[in-house]
């Protein structure tokens, strides 16, 4: 029988004066402060929903795979973006105008279109060499193999309109002190592409670490610019 495992946030309990007293004096850390608070209390309010009704998490042998694998892989994106910013070296930094800081993004989103095209000819020519896939998945059942390539394709294309679509609003919105971000995203999206792709079929639990490198940078650039976004109001 599986474990059950109960899931509740517990926001940690500051006074609403403090926040009050310190907007007087910088009221953009306060914002911001608030926006925490706001964040916690939101997670509290959503397990306690669960605690009041009687439910209780019960997460199965897979599941608690796939947690473990994204909560790593959520571990390494947010030391390594977070060391990149703070080392933030003069490679990993474009000269602060327009021009180069596209040119900045768009040379290091290669890396990012590469698994694309990689995804793309793997599945080609997957369905060329073999009779029962060659006419495509519309025409036919498919094997195994091309099933899986499938996968990995669309969920590659949904990962790079995402992360491009951030890489270039962080290219012409972020602080050029933040830039450094961008390089190690890219890194990590290439990485977490690399083992998603050779993990897939091995199961859910196997990938979450591939799938986790891939998406959590990109979900911390959204919150990079949201945040850049309220400060500057």
């Amino acid at each position: 029988m599986v474990p059950a495992v109960n899931v509740r946030f517990t926001p940690q309990s500051r006074p609403i004066s403090g926040l009050a007293l310190r907007s007087v004096f910088d009221p953009k850390r306060t914002r911001a402060l608030l926006l925490k608070r706001w964040f916690e209390y939101s997670l509290w309010s959503l397990s306690s929903i669960g605690t009041q009704r009687g439910f209780v998490m019960a997460l199965t042998i897979k599941q608690r795979g796939v947690l473990g694998g994204v909560s790593i892989a959520a571990t390494i994106t947010v030391l390594a973006m977070s060391g990149g910013i703070w080392l933030s070296p003069g490679v990993l930094t474009p000269v602060d105008d327009l021009e180069n800081r596209l040119a900045f993004v768009f040379s290091w989103d290669l890396l990012v279109v590469f698994w694309l095209l990689a995804t793309i000819g793997a599945l080609g020519n997957r369905r060329f060499l073999s009779p029962e896939d060659i006419d495509g998945s519309g025409l036919t059942t498919g094997t195994a193999e091309a099933k899986v390539l499938q996968s990995v394709l669309q969920n590659t294309l949904e990962q790079v309109v995402l992360t491009v679509i951030a890489h270039v609003a962080c290219a012409v919105l972020l602080p050029i002190e933040w830039m450094a971000a961008l390089p190690v995203a890219a890194i990590l999206f290439a990485l977490g592409r690399l083992l998603f792709w050779r993990s897939y079929h091995r199961g859910a639990p196997a990938r979450a670490l591939g799938f986790g490198l891939t998406f959590y940078p990109t979900v911390l650039l959204f919150a990079l610019l949201i945040a850049q976004m309220f400060l500057a109001n």
